[in-house]
């Protein structure tokens, strides 16, 4: 439902696509410190920016509306069913702490491997259930042609880290 979101999903006629929106994809809020860079963060709030950098996954920002990943996991767990029930193909569109979780979940990942999950800007991830697991493909965008290429062999890795491992 965020800015962003709504007008990646400008691109698909509503006549052809059944578009809905879900504030359960909505990134992560920030509480009071919604708006805020990392940095300004680290600069303004030194202390809760330590408290997030050590345990990322259970870190809650503070104030009004402030969440954490727990949060996204509890949220997001309607559209996972929603997901799984469909027989058709599901395009999400999705912020990256939201991306994070769902990527994780259908890559059978452990929890503790969410909140540090490199989701990279501009990646289309594509999941397609098969018998025996998830088939995952991973496409770049490329502003030369305004479209997005195949990456072969990618595997999601750890911010900094080695590639991701399944349960």
């Amino acid at each position: 439902m965020m800015a962003r979101a709504v007008q990646t999903v400008d691109y698909f006629n509503e006549e052809d696509y059944d578009v809905k929106q879900m504030r359960m994809l909505d990134e992560l809020h920030s509480g009071r410190m919604e708006g805020m860079t990392y940095k300004e963060i680290q600069e303004q709030f030194p202390e809760e920016y330590a408290h997030r950098k050590k345990d990322k996954l259970f870190y809650r920002y503070p104030g009004p509306g402030g969440e954490g990943y727990l949060d996204i996991i509890n949220r997001t767990r309607a559209v996972i069913v929603e997901v799984e029930r469909t027989t058709d193909h599901v395009l999400l569109v999705s912020h990256r702490s939201t991306a994070r979780v769902l990527l994780a979940y259908f890559q059978g990942l452990e929890r503790d491997q969410v909140a540090n999950l490199d989701v990279e800007m501009g990646v289309l991830y594509m999941l397609e259930p098969k018998p025996y697991g998830v088939d995952f493909r991973a496409y770049r965008y490329n502003p030369e042609t305004d479209w997005f290429d195949f990456v072969p062999d990618y595997q999601l890795k750890q911010v900094n880290g080695p590639p991701t491992t399944q349960a």
